[in-house]
């Protein structure tokens, strides 16, 4: 499997809860986007799964398997 390239991309903000990045995607594969909210005392950190091109079958099957965890809430306070 290969190493995983973390990137951080600045957005544009659109619209309400609508915001815009253009990204150049090196090669084909699965890529994750992960945003980072903070709202009051929540901090969600939802992330999409998608692929680029010809994906190899280790890749398809990360693909595969994500479909049940889609984000990520840490430092949640009640």
């Amino acid at each position: 499997m290969e190493e995983i390239d973390m990137q951080v991309h600045e957005l544009e903000h659109l619209t309400s809860g609508e915001y815009e990045a253009t990204i150049e995607l090196p090669r084909d594969g699965l890529y994750y986007v992960r945003a980072d909210i903070e709202a009051e005392t929540q901090r969600l950190m939802p992330t999409m799964h998608f692929a680029v091109g010809k994906l190899t079958q280790d890749e398809a099957l990360i693909l595969m398997g994500n479909d049940e965890e889609n984000y990520t809430e840490v430092n949640a306070h009640h």
